[in-house]
């Protein structure tokens, strides 16, 4: 999908806006000039005192702007929630990779967030909220309330409309109240090309504005990993991860799902998640099938050649003899000699005359091939015969999760995890999947594509990721491994510090 850039996206959303009838803004929250940080969505802006000097209404659109990894844009439920950083349950607005400028990193992406009619509490990373990185946006319901009802002053805009912005008159600045030719039907056909241009920016820029987390039972990651992009993550005990450098790819979400799925992302390969699964118990067939003449299926009309070659039988299955009563019985031969002709001398007799109705007779299929026949040698001379023998049984994909808990970490993808004994204990082989389990705001998961990368922690050139709510409930899942890949924490220092890195080749499935 070819993602759309900033201004292209940030032109479609107003156009979207024009469409509705909405006098609406387009405002860029914070101060890049502000603590050093050189973009505007940072810690270091006094948000109070930027709400109090930016009127918004419903309809507005604000743009968080950081680098890749540098931020995230949560919005909480209430003001406890924001002035305590309580982060359990928050929505994710736009992810890590979501507030990237063009002219910065190369990404073609942007955090764009409609102002709705109630208050809204939107903040960043727990250190970062901890830090005052906490907005407060209280929009003004009609054009008066901005303004001194006594004095009678009008609403303020801080900035002055610049030519493409939508003034309240509902015309565009740099042009009159009927444009610059004033032609209706031109209006109307810019307003059919404003709608497509809308449709076109929904559908580009996907769950990047409102994304919400998956349920619980599980997402899948992109590519070898599916769901959402990796947001960046703040835990009490570790830094938070440097932004990417410059001319860091920009990759779509995956898709959770898959868990599916993952999945799903993804980019994504959505694909629903899987639990732990074991091999499946053996079927049961039944023997021929009933023909013209015979209302039963061990007849002497059947082809049983093309009903073995139909009917793949495998490891644990079970054939089923089904007959009438006293019709028939069933034998068994030791030597294919004594099959092909029918010779009884040292048959014996595996399913009595009484044995063939209801159920019918049970015989477990084996690696050993058997030979079966009717006891009536004239039946048996007529093709009523079947040699059959089970092949391996296909291998049953299982789901792993990878990582071991500790005293300290109570859940599997930490750093404590102790990986290389994981991977002495834990065979993966070609199919599995794998899951990463981590509470909301812990951890991430990315996938490097080679052995440097990897050892270096260096996230730049990143396939695929988890991001930092998606390992809980029932955790992210990989699509199924079939190559050598490199998982790593989304947190550097859990990276490198500890080691919190595996390195998993899949080996041929037992057969």
């Amino acid at each position: 999908m070819n993602l759309i850039s900033r201004p292209g996206l940030l032109r479609c959303v107003l156009l979207a806006a024009i469409v509705a009838g909405a006098a609406a803004r387009i405002v860029t929250v914070g101060e890049a000039d502000v603590g050093g940080y050189g973009y505007g969505w940072n810690p270091s802006v006094n948000y109070t005192k930027w709400a109090a000097e930016t009127p918004l209404r419903p309809g507005d659109i604000l743009v968080f702007e950081y680098p890749k990894r540098a931020e995230v844009v949560y919005r909480v439920g209430s003001t406890t929630d924001l002035t305590s950083c309580h982060l359990k349950g928050a929505q994710v607005l736009c992810d890590s990779l979501r507030g990237s400028r063009p002219g910065k990193d190369g990404a073609a992406s942007a955090c764009a967030v409609t102002v709705e009619s109630g208050p809204m509490y939107i903040t960043s990373i727990k250190t970062h909220c901890q830090q005052g990185q906490q907005l407060v946006v209280e929009p003004i319901i009609d054009d008066t309330a901005a303004g001194d009802g006594d004095s009678g002053d009008a609403a303020a805009v801080v900035n002055p409309p610049v030519v493409g912005d939508v003034v309240n008159d509902g015309t565009t600045a740099g042009e009159g109240a009927d444009g610059e030719n004033g032609s209706g039907t031109q209006a109307a056909e810019e307003k059919g090309a404003a709608e497509k241009l809308a449709e076109a920016a929904v559908n580009q820029a996907g769950p990047a504005a409102n994304h919400t987390e998956p349920a619980a039972n599980g997402v899948r990651l992109a590519g070898t990993l599916s769901h959402g992009p990796i947001g960046n993550v703040s835990t009490e005990d570790s830094s938070v991860p440097l932004p990417s450098p410059p001319g860091s790819p920009s990759v779509a979400p995956l898709s959770n799902a898959g868990a599916g799925n993952a999945d799903s992302n993804a980019g994504g390969n959505a694909v629903v998640p899987r639990l732990a699964t074991t091999q499946a118990s053996g079927r049961s067939i039944v023997v021929g099938n009933p023909t013209p003449s015979y209302n039963y299926p061990f007849n002497p009309q059947v082809n049983y050649n093309s009903w073995v070659a139909k009917s793949k039988l495998y490891d644990g299955d079970v054939i089923l003899f089904k007959y009438p009563n006293y019709h028939q019985e069933v034998v068994q031969f030791a030597r294919y000699g004594d099959y092909r002709s029918c010779n009884f001398r040292a048959a014996k007799v595996v399913c009595y005359d009484s044995w063939g109705s209801k159920s019918g007779c049970a015989i477990k299929v084996t690696r050993t091939m058997a030979y079966y026949a009717s006891g009536l040698y004239g039946n048996c001379l007529a093709g009523q015969k079947v040699a059959v023998k089970a092949n391996a049984k296909p291998y049953t994909p299982r789901t792993l999760a990878v990582g071991y808990p500790s005293q300290q970490f109570k859940w599997n993808w930490n750093p404590n995890g102790q990986f290389d004994k994981w991977l002495q204990y834990n065979k993966v082989y070609t199919g599995d999947t794998v899951v990463f389990k981590y509470p909301p705001y812990k951890d991430e998961v990315f996938i490097v594509p080679s052995l440097t990368d990897y050892r270096n922690c260096d996230y730049s050139n990143y396939i695929s990721y988890c991001n930092s709510t998606d390992g809980a409930g029932a955790g992210c899942y990989s699509n199924p491994i079939t190559a050598t890949t490199y998982f790593i924490s989304g947190i550097f220092s859990h990276c490198m510090k500890d080691n919190q890195r595996i390195v998993i080749t899949p080996q041929k499935p037992p057969s």
